[in-house]
């Protein structure tokens, strides 16, 4: 790749983080007051927790307030990579997903942006170029809406982390009801860059 290609694909890529923060900072309650639901926020919960966080607000790196939508191509390798996910729930998550809604209402001090630690993001992230950890890098996490099967014992849910500057990458989640609880029944990379 030549200097002026990398420049380019480089200024495109921080203009996409800096849209992206921008999006996330503006309007806290206009148009999208609708929030993640108490079965998906019980899902999204129950990973962070496997992860050491308490909650979505126990973070320290910024994790979009809205969710995002997801694409319906992925569904073939993710039933080659995720052989015991139910069609239904993937195809229930790209559903959702076309209604971007808010993580929670708010936090308690009035934030709109919920954080998570830099060890937690390499334990979600284990593939990303360690250079990523730089000041220079702002970090961005999102999260899809979570898709259930028919009988609620499956989860998935799309997770994607953007360093700006060429970095990223993006996995599914897969997630299982064991008993009440929720625990992580398997996870497949669907891009890096």
């Amino acid at each position: 790749m030549n200097r002026r290609s990398f420049f380019c694909l480089g200024f495109l890529s921080a203009i996409a983080t800096v849209s992206f923060l921008a999006e996330a900072l503006a309007n806290p309650e206009g148009n999208d007051s609708a929030v993640m639901d108490i079965e998906e926020r019980a899902v999204i919960d129950a990973f962070l927790h496997e992860l050491g966080a308490d909650s979505v607000a126990d973070v320290r790196i910024f994790v979009a307030r809205r969710t995002m939508e997801v694409s319906s191509g992925k569904a073939d390798y993710l039933r080659q990579e995720l052989p015991d996910l139910q069609d239904e729930a993937f195809r229930d998550c790209v559903v959702r997903s076309r209604h971007p809604v808010r993580l929670m209402a708010a936090l308690p001090d009035g934030r709109d942006m919920d954080y998570i630690d830099w060890d937690k993001r390499d334990r979600l992230f284990r593939n990303l170029d360690p250079t990523a950890r730089t000041l220079a890098s702002s970090v961005a996490i999102r999260f899809s809406r979570v898709g259930f099967s028919p009988d609620r014992t499956q989860a998935v849910f799309q997770l994607e982390q953007d360093c700006g500057m060429l970095c990223g990458t993006g996995v599914f989640i897969f997630m299982k009801r064991e008993g009440i609880a929720w625990a992580v029944a398997g996870s497949v990379q669907i891009w890096i860059s």
